[in-house]
């Protein structure tokens, strides 16, 4: 498959780009890790792939 259409069948399915999704779905596991753990912040953004902090937000 080329990058332009997977590009367009995740757009097509999720109505995000492949980034915004997998944003998405790191951000809603670094949700659900706050709520049923004791992780720290540092543990669950290194834990969901972030590599920086500043790196780990979501504009709405």
């Amino acid at each position: 498959m080329s990058t332009s259409a997977f590009y367009r069948k995740i757009k097509k399915l999720t109505g995000k780009t492949p980034g915004e999704f997998i944003k998405s779905i790191r951000l809603n596991r670094a949700a659900q890790l706050l709520r049923e753990t004791n992780l720290t912040v540092s543990e669950i953004i290194e834990s969901v792939g972030y590599q920086d902090i500043k790196n780990f937000h979501y504009n709405f």
